[in-house]
């Protein structure tokens, strides 16, 4: 991710002659920042569709937020219409998720040490907007319904809007002390027993679901134990990338060149494998690493998209596979083999991490008759083929189909501005 010094430029500027064009300030930044704010591209949202009553402006205004960063990249502030938060430089410094993803406003997690005996412990908060959960001893997966949080060795799903139902025990592996004298499993109906001389590779979830890798200098190879039974691999294996399914009754291991589903070969490649996945049943998902635009999403044994760039991959609560990933086409967010349009409204698929300056975004109305586009590094925004100089990148682009017209928040100095451009 890039950092934006958000400033005024001469030779920029909006067209305000245009009477298509209709500038809304929104907030002013300037009473809590001395010099120019540094904003990251996307990190100022502000919600379209909905409006509060704002005290700073006394009128009704567009629900926003936005995150101011220091020179060492680390959240400041955050500041929605009439709320400020300020982070303490106390803290350890906070892990920014996603914005307009998981919900529509701020998701971060803070960290804290313990003040307990036990200093070195850490302890973990997940915030959404102005809701906090926990704390936890760690947060491990942050889902669009929900979020995976782990207490004293528990994985455990809670949904946002109610944590009292929809919870369950997820099988995540940690790695952990194997304390046996023996390493003991079947294969093909054969019990075996082995006597490590060196400690073996244990990882082990807390209902029960384990695996182990086990090598020593007499074997040319490595097995793998997969709740007591045992699998040879080729050579010497030193990791896997190895999920169990929610409810532990279906495993997905992969090694470098290789992909397996509870102890069957599914795929053997020359690429390596980048993110793999499994749901209750038995489904399973992975990606093929690439360079550039050449990574390929298998659900099962078909290509559900190629020639593209995958940045995560999970599987939700519903037991739905959810990845994101862009090609040359824009930004795209996938459910199982179904991928909706990123371009078509950034604030809803919005993903910090893939900022790219040589991106063209896209907005259209759903008649097809209107048509936006911009790319961060040009000073236009172009609409039905009418360029538009503008003062600052928009971090949100949107139609809106009520008014008939497209609108997008910029930056300005100190000031948070909305612009909405009425087609004819």
């Amino acid at each position: 991710m890039f950092l934006c010094l958000l400033m005024p430029s001469l030779s920029m500027v909006f067209a305000q002659n245009d009477k298509n064009l209709t500038k809304i300030e929104i907030g002013d930044l300037s009473k809590i920042c001395k010099t120019f704010p540094y904003v990251k591209l996307g990190e100022f949202v502000v919600d379209f569709e909905h409006m509060v009553f704002d005290q700073n402006l006394y009128r009704n205004n567009y629900k926003y937020f936005v995150i101011l960063r220091d020179e060492r990249d680390d959240p400041s502030f955050i500041k929605t219409n009439n709320f400020l938060m300020n982070f303490s430089k106390s803290d350890l410094p906070i892990e920014l998720l996603r914005a307009g993803f998981a919900m529509d406003d701020y998701v971060y997690i803070s960290k804290k040490k313990s003040v307990s005996v036990d200093n070195s412990k850490i302890i973990y908060n997940l915030h959404i907007g102005r809701q906090s959960y926990g704390p936890y001893d760690g947060i491990e997966r942050v889902l669009p319904d929900g979020f995976v949080y782990k207490n004293k060795g528990v994985y455990t799903y809670v949904r946002y809007d109610n944590q009292l139902i929809a919870v369950n025990n997820y099988s995540i592996l940690d790695q952990a002390e194997y304390e046996g004298d023996f390493v003991q499993c079947s294969i093909n109906d054969k019990l075996l027993k082995f006597y490590p001389k060196e400690k073996v590779k244990y990882f082990k979830c807390y209902d029960g679901h384990y695996y182990i890798l086990y090598n020593d200098k007499a074997m040319n190879n490595t097995l793998l134990i997969v709740d007591g039974v045992g699998y040879e691999l080729d050579g010497v294996v030193n990791s896997l990338n190895l999920k169990f399914s929610h409810n532990g009754e279906h495993w997905i291991a992969a090694g470098r060149d290789y992909v397996m589903v509870d102890g069957v070969y599914v795929k053997r490649l020359s690429d390596v494998i980048k993110y793999v996945d499994i749901n209750n049943n038995g489904d399973y998902m992975y990606v093929v690493d690439g360079k550039g635009f050449s990574e390929k999403v298998y659900l099962n044994e078909k290509v559900v998209v190629d020639v593209v760039e995958v940045e995560s991959l999970t599987v939700d609560d519903n037991q739905v596979f959810n990845y994101i990933f862009k090609n040359e086409n824009g930004f795209f967010y996938g459910l199982d083999n179904h991928a909706r349009d990123f371009n078509e409204n950034i604030n809803n698929y919005y993903y910090p991490a893939f900022n790219d300056d040589n991106h063209d975004f896209v907005v259209k109305s759903p008649d097809g008759k209107h048509r936006l586009e911009y790319n961060n590094t040009s000073p236009y925004i172009i609409i039905d083929g009418n360029k538009i100089e503008s003062v600052t990148t928009p971090h949100y682009m949107v139609w809106n189909n009520k008014e008939h017209c497209f609108m997008w928040n910029v930056l300005e100095n100190f000031k948070l501005i909305v612009y909405k451009y009425q087609v004819k």
